[in-house]
């Protein structure tokens, strides 16, 4: 998850202004992924990497991604209410989402490291909330993660993508909300 704008936003800022905003913006973030089984593995600027079947095994990690990702944006959406009214900027999340094999561990060196993800299927995720940009979208998700969840969520099919490094196509999808959630005008423009 990567907040959207935030870089420019920050050059008008001090820095104790941009390290409140960042960290009024990343606690909710952390909030949505705990709520979901979640950890926050790394925070990368204005960014996170959370991972949803790690440490421990967690049967319905494609399900509880998904879900922490758009109560994020229903957050961010009560949140940008308020901060509306204050003349606040206005935060704004993009996401990507993929279910892969990928090696987990303290990663780093002898003094220093951290727990994390590294493998293809954590780059596909980050390409994924890079590209939401150009499709315009909130969310992206692989084909993986859709098809796991394909019951619980509505989809959009975005589109086929060849990502540079990888050598087959890939299906990614926009999740709409969580099945019987969404009212019918927004279904029939899909």
């Amino acid at each position: 998850t990567d907040l959207v704008g935030f870089t420019a936003f920050s050059e008008s800022l001090t820095p104790d202004e941009a390290f409140s905003e960042l960290s009024e913006f990343l606690e909710i973030v952390a909030e949505c992924q705990e709520k979901y089984h979640g950890i926050t593995s790394s925070f990368t600027g204005d960014g996170t990497l959370a991972l949803f079947n790690a440490p421990k095994d967690h049967q319905e990690h494609e399900r509880d991604a998904c879900f922490s990702a758009l109560d994020l944006l229903e957050a961010l959406r009560r949140c940008n209410a308020e901060r509306k009214a204050a003349g606040k900027f206005e935060f704004r999340a993009r996401t990507g989402i993929n279910t892969a094999d990928v090696l987990l561990g303290n990663l780093g060196t002898r003094e220093r490291f951290a727990y994390t993800a590294i493998g293809d299927g954590v780059n596909l995720a980050s390409r994924l909330e890079g590209l939401s940009k150009f499709y315009g979208t909130e969310i992206l998700v692989g084909s993986d993660t859709a098809k796991a969840v394909a019951d619980e969520i509505e989809w959009r099919l975005v589109d086929r993508i060849s990502v540079v490094g990888r050598r087959q196509a890939n299906l990614i999808y926009e999740p709409m909300g969580r099945q019987g959630e969404l009212e019918e005008v927004v279904l029939r423009g899909r």
